[in-house]
């Protein structure tokens, strides 16, 4: 007879990636990374453009507005956008929804333990071996 078992506990924070501000992990989605990692965040984290849910009608894309500060200058940050589509968040307030606005949130889903057990018995020419795996978190 014999058992075994093993627990593994990962601590998914990127603590040195050398010379690189980040490292993007897959190809253009509608010409954005949306998966990077960059030191102090999770590895494979998603650095996306927040929404501030849907537009619901012409009305509210047309109040979505920016006035530049130095001309007083009033324009749409969305200009392009029917109701619908969603409504994304200019963080960094210059009037136009592009990479400075986006932002951590999250990061892509990576089992903070990992555990296993095997059991195994014998008798005569008969063996029985069982294996049991699991993740969590």
């Amino acid at each position: 007879m014999n058992i075994g078992a093993n627990i593994a506990h990962f601590n998914n924070t990127v603590k040195d990636i050398g010379v690189n501000a980040f490292i993007s992990h897959n190809n253009d989605v509608n010409s954005m990374k949306p998966l990077r990692s960059t030191v102090g965040q999770p590895w494979f984290s998603y650095f996306l453009i927040e929404s501030a849910g849907l537009f619901r009608n012409q009305q509210e894309i047309d109040n979505y507005t920016w006035t530049d500060p130095k001309t007083n200058a009033v324009k749409k940050i969305q200009p392009n956008a029917k109701p619908g589509d969603l409504k994304f968040i200019d963080a960094d307030n210059n009037g136009i929804i592009n990479d400075g606005d986006r932002k951590y949130m999250g990061a892509y889903d990576m089992p903070n333990y990992t555990y296993g057990m095997n059991l195994g018995a014998g008798w005569k020419n008969i063996n029985l071996n069982v294996t049991l795996m699991g993740v969590s978190g």
